[in-house]
């Protein structure tokens, strides 16, 4: 009884993985994970450039107003849009380890994404309008960000 219900398992294993093995996104992914993946500590080192270029560049225009409201505006629209797309590209490199995982990278991703919509509204809003960007469009993807985030909270919290 136990040896059937293992090759009945097995079989299921194999028709699951069957069914991943097509599709553009399965393509993708295979194509991802077969490239060199950099080390962490350059993408650390990357971050903390942005961080400390960040510093400086604030240092530099303290003093303008109009040049400081612009410069952190595009600054935290491009962060957050780096953010995105780690987290997408994180997502998709772990389609084939486990779907709960690849799931919650998602929904992370997702949650991201929704914030940077509502930065780059709330920049467009501010610089180009000019105009005050409080109680705007930009406000329901910010709030989007807190519920699709609670939503990943709970995925995790469920699947543990």
């Amino acid at each position: 009884m136990m040896k059937m219900q293992s090759t009945i398992e097995a079989t299921k294993a194999a028709a699951d993985l069957q069914a991943y093995d097509s599709g553009p996104m399965v393509a993708l992914a295979r194509y991802l994970a077969s490239k060199r993946v950099l080390p962490f500590y350059y993408a650390l080192a990357a971050g903390v450039l942005i961080i400390v270029s960040f510093a400086l560049v604030m240092m530099a225009i303290r003093n303008d107003q109009e040049a400081s409201t612009v410069f952190t505006d595009v600054a935290t629209f491009l962060i957050n849009l780096l953010v995105t797309l780690a987290l997408f590209y994180g997502a998709l490199l772990s389609y084939f380890y486990r779907k709960r995982v690849y799931s919650a990278w998602l929904i992370l991703a997702a949650a991201t994404f929704s914030f940077t919509i509502g930065d780059f509204i709330y920049a467009y809003i501010e610089i180009v309008l000019k105009e005050d960007p409080f109680l705007s469009i930009a406000n329901y993807f910010f709030l989007a960000y807190y519920c699709t985030f609670q939503l990943f909270n709970n995925f995790i919290l469920l699947s543990y």
